[in-house]
């Protein structure tokens, strides 16, 4: 009932018989957003045009298949302070939606992986790797997709730098004055 079929431009209701004049008719439907339309089946032709002699009751069919949302998921790995991780070695998860083919995956760079939905509504994407890398994440890592959309998310971990903090100890507990700062440290 969401979807408007026409005989001859006329609306009518599906599965409704429809008395007609013998001669040449067309069947056609108005699209609906995020479906596609299969071509004309059962006694009609292709394009929807069938041709009835006095008598005849015949039968046109039209399938109408809802267009999947696509999730398209980037990694990026940043390796400048010596870490040596690259995208595979991240899995990601697409979490409150199923994708085709499951929903955790490894790691890509662009053009990255993109998965197809078989639900949609809210969802969010997470990873987990090695250790040692900050993460940020793009806008279209959570929220919400519909039928037909295409969304891509991009994770960005960067290789985090060791740090060493050196502490100076000074004791003058027999008479010296000097500070902490007297003295020289290096790495």
């Amino acid at each position: 009932s969401d979807f408007t079929l026409k005989i001859d431009g006329n609306n009518v209701t599906s599965g409704v018989a429809n008395e007609v004049s013998p001669g040449s008719h067309t069947a056609s439907e108005v699209s609906q957003a995020d479906y596609t339309a299969s071509s004309w089946g059962g006694d009609c032709n292709a394009d929807g045009t069938i041709t009835l002699a006095l008598g005849d009751n015949k039968t046109c069919t039209i399938t109408n298949d809802d267009t999947p949302a696509h999730l398209i998921v980037i990694k990026n790995v940043i390796n400048d302070n010596g870490g040596n991780a690259v995208a595979s070695d991240f899995t990601m998860t697409i979490n409150d939606v199923t994708a085709s083919g499951g929903n955790s995956f490894p790691g890509a760079e662009n053009p990255g992986t993109d998965k197809t939905l078989t639900t949609v509504g809210s969802y969010s994407v997470t990873e987990s790797g090695p250790a040692g890398y900050d993460d940020s994440y793009s806008s279209d890592c959570n929220g919400s997709i519909a039928l037909g959309q295409t969304k891509t998310c991009t994770i960005t971990n960067d290789d985090v730098a060791p740090t060493i903090i050196l502490i100076k100890v000074v004791e003058n507990d027999n008479g010296g004055n000097a500070g902490p700062n007297d003295f020289g440290i290096s790495v």
